[in-house]
């Protein structure tokens, strides 16, 4: 995240990066006045809340930025105390132990920095949500404050659940490996009894453990054939047999270009593929998403690592023809027509763009491409 030249953060402002896992381990809700005062109740020492959420601990947070004069009303502080009675567990502040685990309470979730997660409790299950931060592909082991429950991975974006993944039970504690692409995220579920019966394999693919044969991608060879690049906006045309960084170039209207661009080439398939198998074409880096045609057939728009796209379906035994339209962000076009470069016609922003640097982006498709099957 860059921000304009000249723009800075106001006073006080809140970075989404620092509160990816603010508490280490535990998850939290803020209450304001309405909710404690009308909607918390306390039941079998927890708060509960009509719709459902229970949380074992309430604290009450000293003086910071965004409320410096932290002054309970007398009404919310009776409040407090009813629930204190009840059996509500309030801690004093400072709090200088490293978690609750004196109050019984272990961490719901032991990752890795830069993991982001949530945890839901309800009807089908239980429920967390488990992001990787960072640009990277990281492969680690969530453990989770739940056992005797089996554990499946769903797939947020591709619908697919993976019904055995690996896993382990470590005491009161259930440890999944998992193995995350940059910036991807997983569904860690762990059903309740007849939840399969419920969705039906119709509406979500149940999937089995697979093995990964993309480290050993089927090599066709593509790197051998021409790729015409046509960029959609300026009516440029190109011909190459490498695939490059727009930003890289020397023609400015390449160089600077913005929007969508299509790669057209062709590829030999010697076999059929099989009936279990899938087959992927993996894009490698890609600024900054892409939408796949194999033989006229849309295989999908890809917008985020692994980029890679099912060709299963439209893959056949021999020459097989390749479209890929790649669209990059407008920030390299605004720079070149601030600069007096622009690569087409009718850039205009409603006040003057700004960078805090000159750098471009990086843009295209830059590979490299691969296909993987799984069986």
């Amino acid at each position: 995240r860059v921000p304009p030249g000249g723009v800075t953060h106001s006073a006080h402002m809140a970075d989404p990066e620092k509160w990816v896992k603010p508490l280490r381990g535990y998850a939290y809700d803020s209450f304001n006045k309405d909710a404690i005062l009308r909607l918390a109740k306390a039941e079998n020492g927890r708060i509960t809340l009509p719709g459902g959420a229970s949380y074992k601990v309430l604290v009450l947070p000293l003086s910071r930025p965004m409320n410096p004069e932290p002054v309970l009303s007398s009404e919310v502080q009776k409040k407090i105390n009813e629930l204190k009675e009840a059996g509500i567990l309030v801690p004093s502040l400072p709090y200088t132990e490293e978690d609750f685990s004196v109050y019984g309470l272990e961490r719901d979730m032991i990752v890795p920095e830069d993991i982001a997660w949530t945890h839901r409790r309800g009807e089908l299950g239980e429920l967390y949500f488990v992001a990787n931060q960072k640009d990277e592909t990281r492969t680690f082991t969530a453990s989770m404050r739940i056992n005797g429950k089996k554990p499946e991975c769903w797939n947020p974006v591709t619908g697919e659940m993976n019904i055995h993944p690996s896993y382990r039970i470590n005491g009161n504690r259930t440890e999944v490996t998992l193995t995350l692409a940059p910036n991807e995220s997983v569904f860690i579920v762990y059903p309740a009894e007849g939840v399969h019966e419920g969705y039906g394999e119709s509406s979500l693919q149940l999937q089995k453990e697979k093995k990964d044969t993309s480290k050993a991608p089927l090599n066709i060879a593509l790197e051998a054939k021409e790729y015409t690049i046509i960029f959609a906006a300026n009516k440029k045309t190109l011909t190459r047999k490498e695939l490059f960084d727009w930003s890289q170039e020397s023609d400015d209207q390449i160089r600077y270009y913005s929007g969508t661009a299509t790669y057209k080439t062709t590829f030999r398939w010697k076999n059929k593929p099989n009936k279990d198998q899938q087959i992927y074409l993996n894009l490698g880096t890609v600024y900054n998403l892409a939408t796949v045609r194999v033989n006229g057939v849309d295989c999908g728009t890809i917008w985020t690592a692994p980029y890679r796209a099912d060709i299963t379906g439209a893959l056949k035994k021999g020459i097989n023809e390749l479209e890929i339209e790649v669209t990059n962000t407008w920030a390299n076009a605004l720079t070149g027509a601030d600069e007096g470069k622009a690569p087409f016609d009718g850039i205009w922003t409603n006040a003057k763009y700004r960078r805090a640097e000159k750098t471009l982006l990086p843009a295209g498709l830059l590979g490299p491409l691969s296909f993987s099957t799984t069986e």
